[in-house]
């Protein structure tokens, strides 16, 4: 299986941040040119999902595909035919917001065949100040039970290591120093290292040899913010 560019997959397990990247991901392509499909497969978080913020999506130019207007906040696993259309479609890029852990990542195995068969990238979303995640070992462990629910593989890191807005250098350094020792043992490379904007400058000032991925934060809950 050779890797695709054009078809990223985002996994990851519970508050690892892969809807954030997966929704600045998306937006970065619409800001170079590109035509580009999101697809909301997170069937069972229902507090942070990409279908939330559809609209700003839609409007940014990034067309996102949802379930059926009558399940769009159900835990129903019922996700347009349309998915594996774009994903065969060699004139957009597609990035895939997956569900938490393997539960989520059933509803990704559907597609398996199909991904396979057209390439795909499919990244670990590690954030190492999550209780499943805070060790190598527990990476590893789930990275393997989301590869056995999906039927795909892992094939880079990315390191989104935070407390949201508490997030410093320091907790980044520390969480990058794990996602190393987790690259050295799986021999998968870290394709980069994921900040809130405002850290990208002094991150990538201290990480020269890696590279540095700013989001916007865009699904803070209402509660957070008062």
């Amino acid at each position: 299986m050779g890797t695709n560019n054009r078809v990223t997959v985002f996994v990851g397990n519970y508050g690892s941040g892969k809807t954030e990247l997966s929704m600045n991901y998306a937006l970065d392509l619409a800001r170079q040119g590109q035509r580009v499909a999101l697809v909301d497969l997170d069937i069972i978080n229902p507090y942070f999902r990409s279908r939330e913020k559809a609209d700003l999506l839609e409007s940014r130019g990034v067309h996102v595909l949802l379930p059926q207007a009558a399940y769009v906040m159900s835990e129903v696993p019922a996700m347009p035919p349309e998915i594996a259309g774009f994903i065969a479609n060699r004139g957009y890029h597609v990035v895939i917001d997956v569900g938490g852990d393997n539960t989520g990542a059933t509803a990704l195995g559907r597609f398996a065949d199909l991904l396979k068969n057209t390439g795909y990238r499919m990244l670990m979303v590690v954030n190492t100040n999550r209780p499943d995640t805070s060790s190598p070992a527990g990476i590893i462990a789930v990275m393997h039970s989301i590869e056995a629910a999906s039927g795909l593989s892992v094939t880079a890191l990315a390191g989104n290591t935070n407390l949201a807005w508490e997030t410093d250098l320091a907790l980044v350094q520390q969480g990058q120093a794990m996602l190393e020792q987790v690259s050295l043992q799986t021999g998968l490379p870290i394709d980069f290292i994921v900040v809130e904007r405002s850290l990208q400058e002094q991150v990538q000032e201290h990480f020269p040899h890696r590279q540095v991925f700013p989001i916007d934060i865009l699904m803070r809950l209402q509660w957070a913010q008062t």
